[in-house]
């Protein structure tokens, strides 16, 4: 259940580009996005004893005498397309959904004293070319995002053509890298002197980061919406069955007992998964009966290219073809055509 993106995004920082241009076209969503199946930790991996780690990240608690439990250093978790499709011919700009699950609660994502913030560079790649979008990050989550109660937010990040260009061929083979850091920032005061595994100390706070990044396929049709309800039923029935196997129990740890931080995760994922079925069936009708209508027309086109190639072929075998003899001093030459002629030279006898 645990997973992280890899962190393969540091030449961002090796990249210089300049920022588009405004966008004055309003901004669509995608017409078809296909999510990733499960949200992914994004987590700090402070090392040392449970009472070290509690003190450098707050919502961290290991009480094993009052409330055995283990809660996971991962405060922010998220969820990103798998692949998109991109269609500039109504918007200069498409808009690509994100979705921020925050794992602690409301109180520590709020405390803007202890700020806890989530920041997002993307970067186009293809075979021969790299561009990102702007140099500073184009999206930043922190504590004003987290002002209602749930626990969950939308978020949503524009790629224009300008960058990625407009024709479906330039976008074969494409992909959209978000690159993204999180980041807390511990005021040093509550530390009390301690802060041996601060990785960097900034105006009085203990900053703790982490570079990940996630890539997205950029897609030329919806076609590939036909497979998702397969790929929802079966990461269901995983993670159900990894449930029914009652892994988890207060304070377990270890390769067999695990924390009950992951059971919970992936109750909530059966939840999320459940709520998307049916508009993902949905898409799956309607890519389907695009796709039906695409093989038909391609059908009927091929079908009345042929029939035009038959027509033509018999127009040609049905003209009279006729033969004349042409003359050039003693020597006699006969020409056989729709409309003969006598080469250069020759007469017609």
């Amino acid at each position: 259940m645990k997973r992280f993106f890899t962190s393969t995004l540091l030449i961002l920082t090796l990249i210089v580009a300049q920022p588009p241009s405004a966008q004055s076209v309003e901004i669509a969503k995608s017409e078809y996005v296909e999510w990733n199946l499960g949200f992914s930790w994004l987590g700090f991996g402070v090392g040392g004893l449970h009472t070290d780690i509690q003190k450098y990240l707050p919502w961290y608690r290991y009480d094993p005498e009052n409330a055995p439990f283990i809660s996971s250093q991962a405060p922010l978790s998220i969820r990103t397309p798998k692949s998109i499709l991109l269609d500039f011919s109504k918007n200069d700009c498409v808009a690509i959904p994100l979705q921020i699950r925050r794992e602690v609660a409301k109180s520590f994502a709020t405390d803007t004293l202890n700020p806890l913030s989530l920041e997002f560079n993307p970067l186009i790649l293809n075979n021969s070319s790299s561009k990102v979008f702007e140099i500073k990050p184009v999206l930043s989550i922190g504590p004003s995002d987290w002002s209602n109660d749930s626990d969950l937010i939308e978020k949503q990040i524009s790629v224009c053509k300008e960058i990625i260009g407009t024709s479906k061929k330039s976008l074969e083979g494409s992909y959209l890298t978000l690159a993204f850091v999180t980041k807390f920032e511990r005021d040093i005061s509550a530390l009390q002197g301690e802060i041996d595994k601060c990785e960097q100390l900034l105006n009085g706070k203990c900053v703790f980061s982490v570079r990940s990044a996630g890539s997205i396929t950029i897609l030329t049709s919806n076609s590939k919406a036909i497979e998702q309800p397969i790929l929802y039923n079966s990461e269901i029935k995983k993670l159900q069955e990894f449930l029914d196997s009652k892994p988890c129990y207060p304070g377990g740890i270890g390769d067999q007992l695990l924390s009950n931080i992951y059971c919970s995760n992936a109750i909530r994922n059966i939840e999320i998964l459940k709520r998307e079925i049916p508009a993902i069936q949905a898409a799956a009708i309607q890519a389907a009966a695009d796709k039906a209508a695409a093989d038909k027309a391609a059908a009927d086109k091929a079908a009345e290219l042929l029939a035009q190639q038959i027509a033509v072929a018999a127009k040609i075998s049905q003209v009279k073809k006729t033969t004349i003899t042409c003359i050039k001093g003693k020597v006699t030459k006969k020409v056989t055509a729709v409309s003969p002629k006598c080469p250069a030279g020759y007469k017609k006898k």
